[in-house]
């Protein structure tokens, strides 16, 4: 690991042996993307030769869940500025898969050494299921207001 204040030989020791920057859901903060700070760090791996930066298939998921109702608010102030003439700006709804579609294409701008690993077919449909709360699992509400997922298996 590249500690602080780390000279320029320590820093070329230790990236001469990384393979690739894996990223996770809060790589960039808050579980956003920020495609402007992804687009940066690819540049900076380039320099690298063979540095890759990975992301698992299943961040892009989460990804799309976390920026679906964001997406969905910025479509409500629009139409409400709209309404009240301040802007003639709009904005299409989108479903988090139409999301997500948006979201593989923004990444496929970005080019090598980016790379987006996929999930098996199994893990992905159980995995997606459960990142973007679809499936067989249901909502409910618990006695303290709080949301809960239960599986069939548990007789929800």
């Amino acid at each position: 690991m590249i500690q602080p204040g780390a000279g320029p030989t320590s820093s070329t020791i230790a990236l001469g042996r990384v393979r690739a920057i894996g990223l996770d859901t809060n790589a960039f903060g808050s579980k956003h993307l920020s495609l402007e700070r992804l687009s940066d760090l690819v540049r900076r791996a380039k320099k690298h030769g063979s540095l890759e930066v990975w992301i698992p298939e299943s961040v892009l998921w989460e990804w799309a869940e976390h920026a679906a109702p964001e997406h969905k608010t910025a479509v409500v102030a629009l139409e409400r500025l709209r309404s009240a003439g301040l802007t003639t700006s709009t904005l299409a709804s989108k479903t988090v898969d139409k999301v997500l579609e948006d979201l593989r294409a923004s990444l496929d701008k970005v080019g090598p050494p980016l790379k987006v690993l996929p999930v098996d077919d199994v893990a992905r449909a159980a995995l997606r299921d459960q990142i973007m709360l679809q499936g067989p699992a249901k909502t409910r509400h618990a006695k303290d207001g709080s949301l809960e997922r239960l599986g069939m298996a548990r007789g929800a």
